[in-house]
């Protein structure tokens, strides 16, 4: 787990000990769901994330670049 993930992990461990904190013990299927949904929305929303192979930056960019063309083009 690098760095980026570790802060995501711990912010979502502290989103879910403050719910339980206010609404006590959440079921595991429910905890389990919750982390699942949020790591989810971080790696889907991070292009790092969709291109985090070593790659040169050029090549980052070249991918960065195809990946915006594919999701703005009109057809």
């Amino acid at each position: 787990m690098n760095q980026y993930e570790r802060v995501h992990a711990d912010k979502i461990k502290e989103e879910i000990r403050q719910y339980e904190k206010e609404n006590g013990k959440m079921p595991q299927e429910k905890k389990a769901y919750y982390i699942y949904r949020r790591m989810g929305q971080f790696y889907s929303y991070k292009e790092a994330y969709a291109y985090a192979d070593k790659s040169t930056m050029q090549e980052y960019m070249n991918k960065i670049k195809i990946y915006r063309e594919g999701t703005t083009r009109r057809w």
